[in-house]
């Protein structure tokens, strides 16, 4: 398991490398010049280009990468354009919010949707299954927005029991986390349900049933672990995506999240702190199919062999 493990580290390290210079590349050919932007409208040719020399940005563009890097490695994500404040110490506050809805979208979303599949692949053809599948259209169907705005319709304007945004109690991330699990729910019960009816046509199944083991047996211990290796992919890609991607959600219910951030630093077109939440979003969804693949290696021990 250690040498799979150091493996898959070392695989990682090239992709790394490539995604932060294209990230790197990507933030250089937006339309715009950030010495301009800072040196504001009546700024003359000569102030703004004393400013790009002293951002560094007359350099060639390899030179600016290799320096870039180099603050990265020392914790220096530069300086926003719009505060002067350091893009990491404005970054650090809003990573709590961002990983509180995460992780209670992915829970709800986990829980219901490995219900859902489960239930519908056992119950196949019959109402649950039926039913299970229309809640997962419906969830993978409705915009995030959408649903957010209805959200706070029904439970903060009418019924008034949760508040329509902010971060006032732990009610606050009720709505966003539905509304950002909602489509991750129906992913996951539509993959697991499929999965897990390719599993129940397998030999051993039939052999585990042929030696007497209750149905809750076949299910839990032999199907349901064999059918979560390829599930784990869809769980850890949309993760990965739910890290990055509640863009949307955040700006509709007002949490002071990185994706808020990330608004309005495209907004004022803050190309530091783009570029920063963009090298973090990269690197987390690095991260986490690392992680999948280590827990591939665990569940399934012939991949570590491959």
């Amino acid at each position: 398991m250690g040498r799979y493990l150091i493996k898959r580290l070392l695989e990682t390290i090239p992709l790394l490398i490539v995604v932060s210079f294209v990230v790197f590349l990507f933030i250089r050919l937006i339309p715009g010049d950030p010495a301009r932007l800072v040196a504001g409208v009546d700024a003359t040719i000569e102030e703004v280009e004393l400013l790009r020399e002293y951002m560094g940005l007359n350099k060639p563009i390899l030179i600016q990468y290799v320096d870039y890097i180099k603050g990265i490695l020392t914790g220096d994500l530069g300086t926003s354009l719009k505060t002067g404040d350091a893009v990491a110490n404005m970054l650090l506050p809003r990573y709590k919010p961002t990983i509180l809805l995460a992780f209670s979208s992915m829970g709800w979303a986990l829980i219901i949707g490995l219900t859902i599949g489960i239930f519908s692949a056992v119950f196949r053809g019959r109402w649950p299954d039926y039913i299970g599948m229309l809640v997962a259209v419906i969830g993978i169907s409705l915009p995030s927005f959408w649903t957010g705005l209805m959200l706070m319709q029904l439970f903060s304007v009418n019924l008034r029991w949760l508040p329509t945004g902010g971060l006032e109690t732990w009610k606050s991330f009720i709505m966003p986390s539905i509304t950002l699990g909602a489509g991750i729910m129906a992913m996951i019960a539509r993959f697991s349900r499929s999965e897990m009816i390719e599993t129940l046509r397998n030999d051993y199944i039939r052999t585990a049933r042929a030696k007497g083991l209750n149905e809750f047996e076949v299910i839990t211990r032999h199907a349901l672990r064999n059918s979560m290796v390829q599930v784990m992919t869809v769980i850890g890609l949309q993760f990965g995506f739910l890290l990055g991607g509640s863009v949307v959600v955040e700006s509709v219910f007002s949490l002071p999240g990185l994706g808020r951030l990330l608004i309005d630093s495209i907004n004022f077109r803050d190309y530091t702190v783009i570029q920063a939440e963009l090298m973090i979003f990269s690197f987390q969804f690095i991260m986490i199919n690392l992680i999948v693949d280590v827990l591939y290696g665990v569940m399934n021990p012939k991949i570590r062999y491959d």
